[in-house]
């Protein structure tokens, strides 16, 4: 959004200061009070604020203004610097608490290299949930950034593989197109700033006001800015001679460069490259949509290709306000990224649990449904993926060009399959215009039974 950069900046709210944070210090010592245990309270089952800290019960006889206080200076004790550099010149930092290295190992067993190919028996059914986590993830990152559309419907278009109709539904095909490019893109190669501005280029291509803006980096004459919805100013991008300078370090790290200090699991690192890139706002518009797909791109570079199955966004999408509040938590609390590394990592744990029910229960439905379609109707995997999408989507439906398509086989095998399930009971067919348009049955759902 452009907005005069004197507009005014919401500011987070601060606790009274205290005279002293060693006297502070001395006094919960004299009375027993362990500081550590007092940071992890408020570190612990959620990296909490000043706004939320203020409500839990303080430790007598300290103020909640004395024990934050305490909690802060203990925090700043163990920070780790990062390389993401705020206009102040000052650097972000964060901490490595208990949880995120639970966390990690979690990812590691479920979503690294070979140790998910166990959670998947083949390559047709990697790729369909993969497919599905590329369309879902295009479709929540498209609506968050204000494309106004079902889910349902920006399903079956991607699914149908028709043109978009509105701008909409550009976005989430131009959030796909990129998703799917990401993902097969040679992940030995690096990440340029020429690919940076391409990958832009693709994600906002026909749904920009100006079209000029697609793959350009503002300049001085783009005062952007960072809004809520009711027009309060929330951050503003810094100016161009900082945030270009930034954006070449930017790349740099995400490039794995040697002069990186120290290991960083990789996916704080992605969660950090997330953050950088919406810090420095390098272009008018579509921000959050290339800072996200470059969180994909460093995951599926660093062998994560289980993230693929997961739709971050559609998680974020629930919380957008916590999601800005991250933002600006780690902005204007001392440069503290803990924060939004805090939100990231829970909406991916999330994320997880969802696609471990989600698998499970798929699994249940198949061996059921395979079972009946294959043995009991001897229909074949186009088929039976078809009854079951079907199933899903009760007023969905197909033709023989989608079928086509989907399955990418000839107009001859589409129809033989299509013209067979009529034949059977599981489909009826009706003419509309050029179209012959296929509709389940409720004969479809003895499959289930």
């Amino acid at each position: 959004m452009k907005s005069k950069l004197n507009d005014p900046i919401i500011k987070l709210e601060k606790p009274t200061p205290v005279e002293s944070i060693m006297a502070t210090l001395q006094i919960a010592t004299n009375q027993n009070v362990n500081p550590w245990s007092l940071a992890m309270s408020l570190n612990e089952p959620e990296y909490l604020y000043w706004d939320k800290a203020k409500f839990v019960s303080a430790p007598s006889p300290l103020t909640p203004e004395q024990a934050w206080h305490v909690v802060k200076f203990m925090r700043s004790t163990v920070y780790i610097s990062t390389p993401v550099r705020a206009v102040s010149l000052d650097y972000f930092r964060y901490l490595n608490l208990p949880r995120l290295q639970q966390f990690q190992h979690t990812l590691d067993l479920g979503y690294a290299g070979q140790l998910v190919a166990d959670r998947i028996s083949t390559e047709a059914e990697r790729q369909r949930y993969v497919t599905r986590g590329i369309m879902e993830e295009a479709i929540a990152s498209s609506q968050l950034e204000g494309a106004n559309t079902t889910r349902r419907a920006a399903k079956q278009m991607l699914i149908e593989k028709r043109a978009p109709r509105n701008r909409s539904e550009q976005m989430i095909l131009n959030n796909y197109t990129a998703m799917k490019f990401i993902e097969e893109r040679d992940r030995t190669l690096p990440f340029t700033l020429r690919d940076f501005t391409a990958l832009h280029e693709m994600l906002t291509r026909d749904t920009l006001e100006d079209g000029r803006d697609v793959g350009r980096l503002r300049d001085d004459n783009d005062d952007i800015v960072v809004s809520t919805p009711d027009s309060q100013v929330v951050h503003v991008a810094p100016n161009p001679k900082f945030y270009l300078k930034e954006l070449e370090r930017c790349l740099e790290y995400a490039n794995d460069k040697p002069s990186d200090a120290g290991f960083v699991h990789p996916c704080v690192k992605a969660i950090i490259l997330h953050f950088w890139i919406g810090y420095l706002h390098p272009f008018v518009d579509g921000n959050g949509r290339i800072a996200r797909t470059m969180f994909y791109w460093y995951m599926l570079k660093k062998g994560y290709w289980g993230m693929s199955y997961l739709p971050l966004s559609r998680i974020i999408r629930k919380s957008p306000v916590q999601y800005g509040m991250a933002y600006l938590y780690s902005e204007q609390d001392d440069f503290d990224l803990t924060y939004f590394i805090d939100y990231n990592t829970r909406k991916i744990s999330q994320a997880m649990r969802e696609f471990d029910q989600y698998l499970a229960r798929k699994r249940d439905e198949n061996v059921r449904l395979n079972s009946l379609a294959k043995a009991k109707y001897k229909l074949n995997e186009r088929q039976a993926l078809l009854l079951r999408y079907l199933l899903k989507n009760a007023s969905a439906t197909t033709t023989i060009s989608t079928h086509t398509k989907v399955h990418s086989v000839s107009r001859l095998t589409a129809q033989h399959d299509l013209r067979g399930l009529e034949r059977q009971g599981f489909l009826r067919s009706e003419k509309k215009g050029r179209d012959v348009l296929f509709y389940a049955t409720g004969q479809v759902e003895l499959l289930l039974k």
